[in-house]
């Protein structure tokens, strides 16, 4: 029926795909046809090798929530950049500090860079 996952047990067409990556086999793909997934990554990995195309390589995703947490305005670190001093922290005393209200996402690149105002310290 609808839903299933792309009707495996009644040979219906689902809403969804089927994603047997454990005991599926790959079909309509090409040299990789009658593969486990494991040994058709191994066979795509080993043609892209062989033919100087790509290398094998672990990639981690982590992201950097621990410093950037996503903001608009980059790194939630506040530090002032003195052209004497060279960078410095903001003072506990005029922490936390705020974002500006009145920003503009017109235009690609940091917002902030464009505030005169709130980069004036």
């Amino acid at each position: 029926s609808a839903g299933d996952s792309a009707g495996t047990e009644t040979g219906e067409i689902g809403d969804t795909a089927y994603t047997d990556t454990q005991d599926g086999v790959l079909i309509n793909s090409d040299f990789l046809d009658g593969r486990d997934v494991a040994s058709a990554k191994q066979e795509v990995a080993d043609r892209l090798e062989s033919a100087a195309q790509g290398e094998r390589a672990v990639n981690y995703r982590l992201r950097d929530w621990g410093v950037s947490r996503q903001r608009y305005w980059g790194c939630p670190i506040p530090v002032i950049h003195c052209k004497a001093c060279g960078i410095v922290p903001v003072p506990k005393a005029d922490l936390p500090v705020l974002l500006p209200d009145d920003v503009s996402f017109d235009k690609p690149g940091n917002p902030l860079s464009r505030h005169e105002s709130w980069k004036q310290v």
